[in-house]
């Protein structure tokens, strides 16, 4: 069985930090609802996108199982 979706956000952040998962100090459900995230997981069109950020990322969930994420700039923001 492929692991969940918030599971393969963290092990994407995790990679990007080049940490393992389970030494990465974030929780995302305190940025994003993960109950969410798994509402669009079994949406039957897979047009759909969600984005959200971590103190230092940019994550993108999109449909067919795409997870994205970049890395924040200080200051740039989703709201600015």
């Amino acid at each position: 069985m492929a692991p969940s979706t918030p599971v393969r956000v963290v092990n994407k952040i995790a990679d990007e930090k080049d940490v393992k998962p389970e030494d990465l100090e974030l929780q995302i459900q305190k940025y994003v609802p993960t109950d969410a995230i798994r509402y669009l997981e079994r949406h039957k069109n897979a047009e759909w996108r969600l984005q959200f950020e971590t103190p230092d990322h940019i994550v993108e969930v999109a449909g067919g199982d795409t997870v994205t994420v970049d890395v924040q700039q200080e200051g740039a923001g989703l709201g600015n």
